[in-house]
């Protein structure tokens, strides 16, 4: 039976919950559809069933997008809990995730010019302390750091060439019009958002 999923009308990360509850609650079943009108969401859900291993069918409509996929095969139980943050990341420690999370283009309250500086310099000297975070994540203005016009980026790039996984919110990018901009990281949602900062034993708001 194919289980049909409409998330039309929703936001990031709603469609991608919806899918995932959808898996959960009809796990002996292997034809699902989603319909969405969201680019922000279809680009989550894509990802996630690529990693997931699934094979999908994806299909323009006229303001909407059907992804079909086909989970047969595969263990729809051993791939859920597993999707939201990667167990082997290179600089993990007895499983510990310690985040940076950058929510604007400036360090600091009081003059953005100064602000401009020092977050730039922050991001500089974070480069060669000795335990880096596992992961960066920007949200708000602080995806505009990811930018290709942001002198920022170099510093990210170098930090992601380390191992440093840089995420950025893509409700964010779409609100500032960003996404054709970004330079360094990988364009995700508030669900492994708000997943990597429950798990994180260090957060660090500069």
């Amino acid at each position: 039976m194919l289980i049909k999923v409409d998330t039309r009308g929703k936001v990031c990360p709603l469609p991608l919950i919806m899918f995932r509850q959808a898996l959960k609650q009809n796990q002996l079943e292997t034809e699902f559809e989603i319909l969405t009108d969201n680019e922000t969401a279809c680009g989550n859900l894509s990802d996630f069933i690529c990693q997931s291993g699934f094979s999908v069918e994806k299909k323009e409509y006229e303001g909407y997008t059907s992804l079909k996929v086909n989970t047969k095969g595969k263990n729809i139980l051993s791939i859920l809990p597993q999707q939201e943050v990667e167990e082997s990341h290179p600089l993990k420690e007895m499983n510990s995730i310690s985040i940076v999370q950058l929510r604007s283009d400036v360090m600091g309250q009081g003059e953005d010019q100064l602000g401009e500086i020092l977050i730039l310099a922050y991001l500089n000297a974070l480069n060669e302390v000795e335990k880096l975070p596992t992961h960066i994540i920007c949200y708000n203005k602080g995806i505009r750091l990811a930018t290709k016009s942001h002198p920022a980026n170099e510093a990210l790039k170098k930090l992601a060439e380390k191992g440093v996984e840089i995420i950025l919110c893509g409700t964010c990018t779409d609100y500032f019009n960003q996404k054709e901009e970004i330079a360094v990281g990988k364009i995700s949602n508030m669900l492994v958002i708000a997943d990597l900062l429950s798990r994180a034993a260090h957060i660090v708001t500069p």
